[in-house]
């Protein structure tokens, strides 16, 4: 499954406008694979019905809890569904930026433990095992080129996300 790295929701902290791009999002990548989350799907319509018909009242704090717990239940969800160093969430420098975005600090990390690069690609293993064929089955590949871009892929060479 590929999810497009990049912006989901932008220039907005009101609740409303994330519960909306999350759960569309959700519906989204949901579509893409076998799981579910229709617990939180109809939770994040249901307090979109109540948000909308509030609008122009005041909402409770109560309500003002329940619905940015809900924002924070739809990033949890959506990160289940993050690929290989990437994540769901705000990013880095832009707090009302939300959308898919490469985990630097995690890939960075793994980068440090891979094996010296051969011909602009390292391998990071993903795993502890000793097998003599686990570098075929438990890790990937990362291509950094002269320009620093950036490209992971599976030990296929099947491309999982690119970013330029």
């Amino acid at each position: 499954m590929t999810i497009d790295l990049g912006t989901v929701s932008e220039g907005t902290l009101l609740p409303e406008s994330l519960i909306e791009a999350f759960t569309e999002e959700l519906y989204a990548v949901r579509d893409k694979t076998n799981r579910k989350h229709s617990k939180l799907v109809v939770q994040a319509n249901s307090y979109n019905y109540v948000i909308n018909n509030l609008k122009d009242a005041e909402m409770s704090e109560e309500l003002i809890e329940i619905v940015s717990d809900l924002v924070n239940e739809l990033i949890d969800a959506l990160n289940e569904y993050a690929m290989p160093y990437t994540y769901f969430g705000a990013l880095e420098g832009d707090g009302a930026c939300f959308g898919w975005w490469i985990d630097h600090f995690a890939l960075d990390e793994a980068l440090s433990h891979a094996a010296p690069p051969v011909d602009e690609e390292q391998w990071i293993q993903d795993c502890f095992c000793e097998g003599p064929d686990c570098k075929d089955r438990h890790g990937y590949i990362v291509h950094i080129n002269d320009h620093g871009n950036i490209t992971l892929m599976d030990a296929e060479h099947t491309v999982i996300w690119s970013i330029v």
